[in-house]
């Protein structure tokens, strides 16, 4: 399921794929900052939402995100915002995606 979603070449739209994932006791888990994707992640009964799907976020910043997490994971959100510098907006978006 999770393949299906990344690569979006399912029949069906995706919220269907949502939706069968409900129904198959797969739970969705919300985008992590330190597990940023970019597809997304199975682990054992759950699916973790890649961070590209955060409204909000622009292409430089998820960009940024993949390029300074493959360094090392962030700290804090200090250590994310010195690395990504996202705008305040986005830091703001990206911060309320951690709290979900």
């Amino acid at each position: 399921m999770a393949a299906v979603l990344s690569n979006g070449k399912g029949f069906y739209q995706p919220v269907v794929y949502v939706l069968e994932c409900h129904r198959l006791g797969i739970t969705l888990l919300p985008p992590s900052i330190n597990q940023p994707g970019p597809m997304f992640q199975p682990d054992a009964k759950s699916i973790r939402v890649p961070m590209r799907y955060v409204k909000g976020l622009t292409e430089r910043t998820n960009e940024r995100i993949l390029k300074e997490r493959n360094r090392e994971p962030f700290a804090s959100l200090a250590d994310f915002y010195r690395q990504v510098t996202p705008s305040p907006e986005e830091i703001e978006v990206a911060a309320e995606s951690q709290s979900g």
